[in-house]
């Protein structure tokens, strides 16, 4: 099966169709130099979002040259207003973030002449300095993150054929630290993981937890915090971890992305490379995370599944030796091969 991806090639972000990994360079992709691309999930639309994710567009996907269609052009958001995620679909693109006062969902669509159209959010929620951080689609419902000031919500909204997405429930998300905020989000076979930070009396943590089920109840949490060594050391203070959970909790520490491919949990760690987490029949524990080699890459940055996905494997982004960002494919094959550090 023949799939598209957008990923960097030498430092440029490129269109590209892929089969097994296998790369043919189609387009450079749309947008500036700091542009965000998102397909859709059968791969025939693209959300872009660059200027600062001041402005966003969709490009429908050809199968022959010039392999793109523009649908909506790139566009700026309403005034002081900033973009976090998009969303394409065959007749409309959505992307959320935050207004001047609170959080934000917005809809435009190739026929709306007038521009953005601002989706209904439960006004009771409303609350300056939150944010709209991730959306997917699951089925026929809408996924809605609503990130940043407690409490944090998971919005539900049927889509419809036409018109607005219609709000159908709202389900408060867990909370694991002061200032806590989702950082990145994924939804797989198992579940909408999410990845959060925070910081609890000058330690910042991390936290990676999965929602799972028809009512999104959180069935799996790694943490891991700062090392913080008191100047005064009592008996009361925590045991020091070991060495092996020091060393996993820093990756955790580090972590930018997630990615569930076949049953394996991919964490991007910038610096610190690649990790896994393989699902077993019990819970795993953050000890269990493996390191994979990433030769040639200084960095990991980001994980990319190819659209329509095959199960196959993922492209690794991030910077290579020579200090250039560049993608390099992972084959599902490979993730038994996972080594400790």
């Amino acid at each position: 099966m023949v799939s598209r991806v957008v990923v960097p090639r030498n430092g440029t972000a490129h269109l590209c169709a892929t089969q097994d990994g296998q790369l043919e360079v189609l387009a450079e992709a749309p947008g500036d130099q700091d542009a965000r691309h998102v397909l859709s999930d059968d791969g025939r639309f693209l959300a872009v979002m660059d200027r600062e994710n001041t402005r966003a567009g969709l490009f429908e996907l050809l199968p022959a040259a010039p392999w793109l269609r523009e649908m909506i052009p790139l566009s700026p958001l309403p005034e002081g207003c900033v973009a976090h995620a998009s969303l394409p679909l065959q007749d409309r693109l959505l992307v959320g973030g935050h207004g001047p006062n609170h959080e934000a969902l917005w809809q435009r669509t190739p026929t709306h002449a007038s521009g953005w159209m601002a989706v209904l959010l439960p006004p009771e929620l409303l609350r300056r300095g939150k944010a709209v951080d991730g959306l997917h689609l699951l089925g026929d419902t809408l996924l809605v993150v609503d990130d940043i000031v407690t409490p944090k919500w998971l919005l539900l909204y049927d889509l419809p054929s036409s018109g607005a997405p219609i709000h159908r429930d709202t389900i408060r998300l867990p909370h694991h630290t002061t200032y806590e905020r989702i950082v990145h989000t994924f939804l797989g076979a198992s579940g909408l993981w999410c990845l959060s930070k925070g910081i609890n009396h000058g330690v910042a943590s991390t936290h990676l937890w999965r929602l799972s089920g028809p009512n999104f109840e959180q069935e799996a949490h790694w943490a891991a915090s700062e090392a913080r060594r008191s100047s005064f050391p009592s008996m009361f203070d925590a045991p020091l971890a070991s060495e092996d959970t020091r060393a996993a909790m820093d990756c955790l520490l580090s972590c930018l992305s997630v990615a569930e491919v076949n049953g394996n949990l991919l964490l991007a760690c910038g610096g610190k490379r690649l990790r896994l987490i393989a699902f077993g029949d019990g819970p795993s524990r953050i000890e269990d995370l493996q390191y994979l080699e990433t030769p040639g890459f200084y960095s990991i940055d980001g994980l990319v599944l190819p659209a329509p996905w095959d199960g196959q494997g993922v492209f690794l982004v991030g910077e290579d030796k020579s200090g250039t960002m560049n993608s390099r494919w992972l084959p599902a094959s490979e993730l038994a091969a996972g080594r400790d550090p």
